[in-house]
């Protein structure tokens, strides 16, 4: 017997191959659905519909551009079919923001995202979103990861999950375009026409190799009368040589096509589009804890808002000391 799956703070990784094989990422999907189908049974008892698919529980699925993500995905997507699972499938590679929102908008129980994020390239993941699209808390992964362990020590039902195929008569799963539906929310969320007025400057984006690809630069090129660059947008499961991770030494590349076209500005992403650093004009790097700061002081001395902030431990105290500055309620 194997070593229990753990899921850490943002779900599950491995070096694909060696720990992370079709196998186990079965054996995850299949405790996610004796979770979710004994949570929608045991609502059904109490008189309460699960979302609104009738009671049957949904799961939304996405994956990024590493090495079998996709195949790693159609498993999962199988596994939840046959366990009655009403499955939405992403189409193509997407961000986990992307995944996140679609989460919230197809009101799923669920959703599963088939990354590692800014890890090296052998790496891959088994990320869970809850219901609000943020990262599942204790309360879902605990239970979870118990029913996970207990299947993967019954031999005889992990060697038949191997054989768990999804086909055409299976209805349960839709491939679905969540990245127009993203888009179109992002855009709703902006005053494009006064952004479009002002947006006279060049731009680079450098998704390095990841699911990050044409996501900004589409929604940037419709805003901008200038020029929208991107590199590093084909798939390359290698990251060409360096981790999928926004940070100075990994973004020579973005410096050199930055200085060389005059940007004004590059927006650089991690592997799976959840993390961003920023160039200004003169080549300096920008976090993304600095980007934060800059957005939370924009939304109170510009726009006027009130209310609470809630960080997590591993974000800056810049943070802190704008909500001291503002009186604003930090949790």
């Amino acid at each position: 017997m194997e070593q229990e799956i753990k899921f850490g703070t943002d779900g599950w990784r491995g070096i694909t191959g060696f720990d992370f094989i079709d196998e186990k990422v079965r054996v995850i999907s299949a405790g996610i659905s004796a979770y979710l189908n004994e949570k929608a049974n045991l609502e059904k008892l109490k008189s309460a519909e699960v979302k609104s698919s009738g009671g049957q529980p949904k799961i939304v699925i996405g994956y990024d551009t590493r090495f079998l993500s996709d195949k790693f995905a159609e498993s999962a997507a199988e596994v939840f079919c046959k366990s009655g699972i009403i499955t939405y499938l992403s189409d193509r590679f997407i961000t986990t923001p992307v995944l996140s929102n679609a989460v919230v908008s197809h009101a799923a129980d669920l959703g599963i995202m088939i990354t590692a994020s800014h890890n090296p390239y052998y790496y891959n993941g088994y990320k869970i979103k809850a219901p609000y699209g943020g990262s599942a808390a204790a309360d879902i992964v605990s239970p979870i990861e118990d029913r996970v362990n207990s299947l993967y020590k019954d031999n005889a039902f992990v060697n038949n999950l191997k054989n768990f195929k999804c086909d055409s008569a299976d209805l349960n799963t839709v491939k679905s375009d969540f990245l127009s539906d993203y888009k179109n929310y992002i855009l709703s969320l902006l005053d494009c026409e006064a952004i479009k007025k002002n947006f006279n400057f060049s731009v680079l984006v450098d998704p390095m190799y990841g699911a990050g690809q044409k996501v900004f630069w589409e929604i940037l090129s419709d805003l901008s009368s200038s020029e929208v660059y991107e590199i590093h947008s084909n798939v390359n499961t290698s990251f060409g040589g360096i981790n999928p991770e926004p940070i100075g030494d990994n973004l020579k590349d973005a410096v050199k096509f930055l200085k060389d076209n005059k940007c004004m500005l590059a927006l650089c992403l991690d592997g799976d589009g959840d993390r961003i650093g920023a160039l200004d004009e003169n080549s300096v790097f920008v976090s993304s804890h600095h980007i934060f700061a800059v957005v939370l002081d924009y939304l109170v001395r510009r726009k006027g808002l009130k209310g609470k902030v809630i960080k997590t431990v591993t974000t800056s105290s810049i943070i802190d000391r704008i909500c001291l500055k503002y009186g604003l309620e930090l949790v």
